[in-house]
């Protein structure tokens, strides 16, 4: 890590290197955003590849996609409001256009020359930028290719082939940014992206945030942080190992006061606090809907009513009792390890689940089911699929003996819901994640 102009000064620290330069960069919409010494410091591997095969560049900064529009724009003679996005989680349109305001009056007050990177990168760029746009000549220079990652780190691979054409030739895409200006930097310098996930850093926290938002009572921020559920099923798997984590460090925490059977009610209230019930209401509608001998139309209109039936009723004591006991009987085990997998495990592969769940047709046009469907792309089933299947491998046998008991609990219960309603819907989604989560607790008491 390398500190070039942090307005900060630190002491010495582990892995940090000091090649200051300045103490942040100038406001660029009130006059030039670094000096020209600041703006031609480099920093690169140091005349030799230092056992390196190949490098990618990165900062950590806020505010940088801000000089990345502004670079992207002059470069390439495109418009500031083509190039300029949201960067990191500006809400409103509003904002956006303030951003607009301030790049467009930075270059028309700094005049940046796009022939010549440097007065660019030295009126409307940052040290941050420069320093990655350093390294990249320097790797280029020892014939080390570079993989260019990102919107900011696009922006100083235009600025290191402004200074030297020939580096570009070192130059590796990886993916394709949410930001607009990305793809169009990326086409200029000609370097080719692989992969498109709709990335970028704000999207990502707030996608995150909006998750936990949606799907529990943690204190994350109010809910809709983003105005849709785009993106939001990317991370149902990491929602679940934290519910499930927390679910289950409590219930450990009982057992420090409780005998057993107590700590598993607990345990159980814990995990209804921690998610509001969100799906509980799930369980009892497919409850009172799913057994009933009536028309499917009917089915969906009683899934509908928000009363409570006397299916629905035995259907949530049911759930509620499985959880408890098997929350139970892993405490009486006294195993700290296996109760937190187990918890954990739960969690998230009831809510991989739901990815299953989108596979099948919807029963309600409009529901919840279906928004859930219509927010999820395949990069967001590749994101879950990966966290799940990891998290499975770190639990070793256990974790592959509770990744097939929940897909079969799961699709079995999916196949029953289609037959009775002609597809899924949202309550089916809620019911399949409160099964499997007590399938998979009971399947742990079993090893």
């Amino acid at each position: 890590m390398v500190d070039v102009g942090v307005n900060y000064d630190f002491g010495d620290l582990p892995g940090l290197v000091k090649r200051k330069v300045m103490h942040g960069a100038s406001d660029f919409s009130r006059g030039p955003a670094m000096t020209m010494p600041a703006s031609g410091h480099r920093h690169g591997p140091g005349g030799k590849s230092q056992g390196l095969d190949i490098v990618a560049a990165g900062e950590m900064g806020i505010g940088n996609t801000t000089p990345s529009s502004a670079i992207v724009a002059v470069l390439t003679g495109t418009p500031v409001e083509t190039v300029t996005g949201r960067g990191s989680g500006v809400k409103g349109e509003v904002i956006r256009k303030k951003k607009i305001e301030l790049i467009e009056q930075g270059i028309a007050l700094n005049k940046p020359d796009p022939s010549d990177a440097i007065d660019v990168l030295a009126k409307v760029g940052g040290p941050e930028i420069g320093a990655m746009a350093g390294l990249m000549l320097g790797a280029a220079s020892l014939r080390v290719p570079i993989v260019i990652d990102g919107f900011i780190a696009g922006a100083a691979a235009a600025i290191a082939q402004g200074i030297r054409p020939e580096a570009a030739q070192y130059f590796i895409g990886s993916h394709n940014s949410a930001e607009p200006g990305h793809k169009l930097i990326m086409d200029h310098i000609g370097v080719t992206m692989y992969m498109d996930l709709g990335l970028c850093l704000g999207n990502v926290i707030t996608t995150i945030r909006s998750a936990f938002g949606f799907l529990t009572r943690l204190p994350v921020g109010p809910w809709p942080l983003q105005n849709d559920l785009n993106g939001i099923s990317a991370w149902l798997p990491l929602v679940g190992l934290v519910v499930g984590g927390l679910a289950g460090g409590l219930t450990w925490a009982a057992t420090l006061l409780f005998p057993p059977l107590v700590c598993g009610v607990i345990g159980c209230a814990c995990w209804v606090a921690i998610t509001g019930g969100l799906h509980l209401d799930g369980v009892a509608d497919c409850g009172d809907g799913l057994p009933v001998e009536v028309p499917r139309e009917r089915r969906l209109e009683i899934m509908k009513d928000s009363r409570l039936g006397t299916f629905g009723g035995t259907a949530l004591f049911f759930n509620l009792a499985f959880k408890g006991a098997a929350l139970a009987a892993l405490a009486a085990f006294g195993s700290w390890e296996l109760l937190l997998t187990a918890c954990a495990l739960a969690g998230l592969l009831a809510r991989s689940q739901i990815f299953i769940a989108m596979r099948f047709p919807g029963a309600r046009p409009g529901g919840m089911g279906e928004a859930f469907k219509q927010g999820t792309r395949p990069v967001h089933a590749l994101i879950a699929a990966a966290v799940t299947l990891a998290a499975c491998a770190l639990a070793g046998w256990h974790g592959l003996y509770a990744l097939l008991t929940a897909l079969a609990g799961s699709t079995a219960l999916l196949l029953y819901a289609r037959r009775r309603l002609g597809g899924v819907t949202g309550d089916v989604f809620g019911c399949t994640v409160e099964c499997t989560e007590w399938l998979v607790l009971l399947t742990f008491c079993t090893l």
